[in-house]
């Protein structure tokens, strides 16, 4: 085992604790919004598309379903003006998917209230901290951008070593 494991443990729990008050919060700041009716999977497709445009065999890939379930999933966006299909005009056999108003305000509505999130609560953190977590931050995306590179038969026995 290794010797920084409960350091481990007690990291990812006040993380999961933190992204539960936000997320609690999100959703209070926001339950007078139309879009808190969607479902989880409707609201990651709003961020995925909040990217770039995506075609419907992206959205499939991204969200491990067949084609059919993602022209659902599409469809149900659609008929609420939260999404639009428009033809590919780099190869007009493909249909991109793309925010409609209502997706629009979706995302403006979030990136506001992270924003207001974020100063509330980092906003209470001096300078110091801040750059102080952004520069570990970028430490571990680092890490987990390199690790990433490696195949995911690496990661499984990487994963399977650590359960023994």
């Amino acid at each position: 085992m290794n010797a920084n494991s409960n350091l481990y443990k007690a990291i990812k729990e006040k993380n999961d604790q933190l992204g539960e008050f936000f997320a609690n919060e999100v959703r209070s700041l926001l339950s007078d919004q139309h879009f808190v009716n969607l479902n989880s999977k409707q609201l990651m497709l709003l961020d995925l598309l909040h990217i770039k445009p995506v075609t419907m065999n992206e959205i499939a890939a991204a969200f491990q379903i067949t084609p059919s379930a993602a022209s659902q999933l599409v469809k149900k966006l659609e008929n609420s003006n939260y999404v639009r299909r428009e033809i590919n005009l780099e190869n007009r056999r493909e249909i991109l998917v793309e925010l409609a108003e209502k997706g629009l305000d979706y995302i403006k509505k979030m990136e506001e209230t992270e924003y207001y999130l974020m100063s509330k609560y980092y906003g209470q953190l001096d300078e110091k901290d801040l750059i102080q977590l952004k520069n570990i931050l970028d430490k571990l995306y680092a890490i987990a951008v390199v690790n990433d590179e490696n195949s995911e038969s690496g990661m499984a026995n990487n994963v399977n070593s650590t359960k023994k």
